[in-house]
């Protein structure tokens, strides 16, 4: 049996695993324990780091590439400044991307460098743009690092390439399929979420949708008019058919989801009801010390400051996104980009 196939196969186990208990931890308890993401980074490390040494790779080499994924690993568990993680980020990608472009050997590990540092990137602006929590952050970073390198076992000639206005699209990688079947995923499981959300709490969401939707009028009017227009140009190509629809009703999904958030998950709570890492959405002064909304969210510190001031705080619930990211990962092994298939069905 080929030695990439089964290190491609454990990896991928692996990653279902650890994503399937995180998921229901998540689910739970709204919370994933740090060491889901960190052992996940470092069992791909030392598989990709053996199996490229059999295949050729020099030992010294891969060596030297384990030693700059432990300094970035140090700056990013201990949480040096951000600049510093930054820097370290971008070590791992030029150290992989000229592995890559020098060397005719293996780059099983090489090219996980450049993966994890592009998604390292990529998770510190969801993070601080309030996207994602840490531990998604965290577990987007672990699953490029184990999928860096496109499984083995799939057949790549089952997918078929798509015309679209005279360019081709074709499946590229693992991650890109990934990734767009990821924004797909999380499309339709947050309106799952946010609906059953709503339904529990049909009071304030129906108050909320009310005001939302008395501001939208012109709004409606203006995507009502675009997506018409392009619904006349899909008559000569099918594929504007979905964009097309998309605009006529994006009007009222965003004022759906606007009052899931502003009417449902926005809300007041007590210090019981804090967790560690909640949002917090507005200042709160206690005594002579400020607590202000950021990234992290609150602190256990910040949590024992509010007990003791017998406050309430203004806090953003969030939502249980691992389960997306399992999801996505199924769906990229069994179908493979869910976009490109929606296009050769359609075109």
């Amino acid at each position: 049996m080929n030695l990439a196939l089964i290190s491609d196969i454990v990896l991928c186990s692996i990653a279902l695993l650890w994503l399937v208990y995180a998921s229901i931890s998540d689910l739970k308890k709204r919370e994933v324990e740090n060491w889901i993401p960190l052992s996940m980074m470092f069992i791909a490390l030392i598989i990709r780091g053996i199996v490229s040494i059999i295949l050729g790779q020099s030992i010294l080499i891969v060596l030297g590439l384990i030693v700059l994924f432990i300094l970035f690993f140090y700056l990013f568990v201990k949480e040096k400044p951000i600049w510093m993680q930054i820097i370290g980020s971008l070590v791992l990608i030029a150290a992989g991307i000229l592995y890559n472009s020098l060397s005719s050997g293996p780059v099983y590990l090489s090219t996980g460098f450049i993966a994890l540092g592009i998604f390292f990137i990529a998770s510190l602006i969801l993070y601080y743009g309030r996207v994602f929590g840490g531990a998604d952050a965290k577990l987007l970073m672990a699953l490029a690092f184990i999928f860096a390198t496109t499984p083995s076992f799939l057949n790549f000639s089952y997918f078929l390439p798509v015309d679209f206005f005279g360019v081709s699209l074709c499946r590229t990688s693992f991650l890109m399929d990934f990734i767009t079947n990821s924004l797909i995923i999380s499309l339709f499981y947050g309106l799952i979420f946010s609906g059953i959300v709503a339904l529990r709490n049909k009071k304030r969401f129906s108050n909320k949708f009310k005001e939302v939707n008395s501001k939208l009028k012109w709004f409606k009017i203006i995507f009502l008019i675009f997506g018409a227009f392009i619904l006349i140009l899909g008559i000569f190509q099918k594929i504007l058919i979905i964009p097309a629809i998309l605009l006529l009703i994006l009007p009222w999904f965003y004022a759906f989801i606007r009052s899931v958030e502003q009417g449902v998950l926005i809300s007041y709570k007590s210090w019981d009801e804090l967790q560690e890492g909640d949002w917090l959405l507005e200042q709160v002064r206690i005594n002579d010390k400020r607590l202000k909304p950021s990234a992290d969210g609150l602190s256990k510190e910040d949590i024992l400051l509010i007990k003791r001031a017998g406050k309430k705080v203004l806090i953003r619930d969030g939502i249980a996104y691992v389960p997306v990211f399992l999801l996505s990962i199924i769906a990229s092994l069994l179908f493979g980009n869910l976009f490109l298939r929606f296009l050769m069905l359609i075109v």
